[in-house]
This record gives structure tokens, C-alpha cells and sequence, in this order.
């Protein structure tokens, strides 16, 4: 028994000494700080831009004619517009200096049409002389071209970008030119027959019937219609026409002013 009692004590103390292990601690994580939240600046809405009215558009120039030449209105004086009645026409595309797009070239006299030329004119309308003269040509025996041939000059005319002077004849048709005082010389052009008894040489005076309205020489005549008849008149002062070089205002105030002082 006090052997049992002392193995127990001995048992009991031996517990008591024995040194158990701590358990093993897991280290903390060491703390990362978060990063300082810096709050982004709302941008302050822009206001769009007042609408801008617009701009008031300049006004075009006014353009001034130059005052026409004492000179050229006095070698030009005397004359008449050749169809009686009809005035000088109210369309600035029918007179000199006008574009002529279909045969890249410029107009060179007036187109004297119905209606806008203040009476009717139509297929063989009379044509008379615009002033006294002589005559220097008269088409008695013209032939109208052809279609091909037409088109033929046409092609010719938009190959060099102008209308070359024997084509450009080729295209007044049926012509009467008469010559005045001091070289300048009138056309009469487009016309569909020439008056009787007038020949080269033979002398002819103002207001006088020298032909008549046509449409020869134009792209409708060479597809044989009687489509667009008009006479296209021109004054010629040596190698240029009246008006060549002007503005569309000053060619018209210069016709205006030799059909006042030929009545």
C-alpha cells in the first residue's frame, strides 16, 4: 500500500515537471495601409457657345460702266436695227460677248428672236439693211451641211477649246455682208434667202429688203427643221466686232446708243 501510495506521487510529480510544448503561433500578417482616396474634381460643364448669327453677305460691287468711247459712237452712228420694228433684246445672252458653250467660243453680234426682240420673228421674216452700203458678199448659191458635217465642226470646235474662224463661217450659214463708210461692215447672218437683185457690188440703202430670216448654219437646219429661226446681225470694225472687250452692261449701253441715233 505506501508503496502504491508513493509510485502515485512520484507518477503524479513527474507529470507535474514535464514541460509540454506551446503550440506553434501563426505570425500576424503585418498590415498594408490602403492607398489615400483622392477624390477626382468634377469638371464643371462648359456652357455651349451662343449661337452666332450669320453673316450678313456683302452686297455685290456695283459695277460702273466706263463711259463709252466719243469715237467708236461716232463711227458707229447711223446705223438701224435690221428687222423693222424690233428692238434691241431684252436678254443679255443674245448679245455680243455672250458664252456660246457648244462651240466653246463667245457671241459675237445680236440674235434677233421672236418675242424678245418686241415683234414676231419667224422663217422669212425680212431682213433689211441697217444702214447705206455696198454689198461685199450675198450667199445666193449656199448649201446647208449636213448633219456629219455638223457635227463634224462641232468636234473640231471642242478639240481646240475655240472656234476657229472657218469653222465659225461655216456655222453662220446663209450670210449677206454689206460695207459702210470708213470700213466697218454688217453681217447679216443664219438667213434663209437672199432678197432679188441683191449681188456682190451692188449698192443698197438703209431700211432697204435685203433677205430674210433663217435658221441655216445652226445644228437644227443641218437635221432639216425649221426650228429656231433668228436673225444674228453684226457690226464689224476691222477684225473685231462692236462691244469686243466690254462688260455685258457696257455692250448693251453701246448698242443702245447706235440704234438711238439710227432712227
Amino acid at each position: 500500500m505506501k508503496r502504491l501510495l508513493i509510485s502515485l506521487i512520484a507518477a503524479t510529480t513527474l507529470a507535474g515537471c514535464s514541460t509540454t510544448p506551446e503550440p506553434t503561433t501563426t505570425p500576424i500578417p503585418t498590415w498594408t495601409p490602403l492607398p489615400t482616396f483622392t477624390p477626382t474634381a468634377i469638371p464643371t460643364p462648359t456652357a455651349p457657345p451662343s449661337p452666332t448669327a450669320p453673316a450678313t453677305p456683302a452686297a455685290p460691287p456695283t459695277l460702273t460702266p466706263r463711259p463709252l468711247d466719243s469715237k467708236l459712237l461716232e463711227l458707229l452712228s447711223g446705223f438701224s436695227v435690221p428687222i423693222k420694228g424690233a428692238r434691241l433684246p431684252t436678254t443679255d445672252g443674245v448679245l455680243p460677248n455672250a458664252p456660246r458653250p457648244y462651240r466653246y467660243g463667245v457671241h459675237e453680234g445680236i440674235d434677233f428672236f421672236s418675242g424678245d426682240s418686241g415683234v414676231l420673228v419667224v422663217m422669212g421674216t425680212e431682213v433689211v439693211a441697217a444702214k447705206d452700203g455696198t454689198v461685199i458678199r450675198a450667199d445666193v448659191n449656199y448649201q446647208e451641211p449636213t448633219k456629219a458635217q455638223m457635227d463634224q465642226y462641232l468636234a473640231i470646235a471642242r478639240e481646240k477649246g475655240f472656234t476657229p474662224p472657218d469653222i465659225l463661217d461655216k456655222l453662220r450659214g446663209r450670210q449677206v455682208w454689206i460695207r459702210h463708210e470708213k470700213d466697218v461692215v454688217t453681217r447679216y447672218v443664219h438667213l434663209s434667202g437672199i432678197a432679188s437683185g441683191i449681188t456682190v457690188g451692188v449698192a443698197v440703202q438703209k431700211g432697204q429688203l435685203i433677205a430674210y430670216v433663217g435658221n441655216s448654219g445652226t445644228p437644227e437646219a443641218a437635221e432639216g427643221t425649221s426650228d429656231g429661226p433668228h436673225l444674228h446681225f453684226e457690226i464689224r470694225i476691222g477684225d473685231t466686232y462692236a462691244g469686243q472687250g466690254l462688260t455685258m452692261l457696257e455692250t448693251r449701253l453701246l448698242y443702245e446708243k447706235i440704234f438711238a441715233n439710227g432712227r
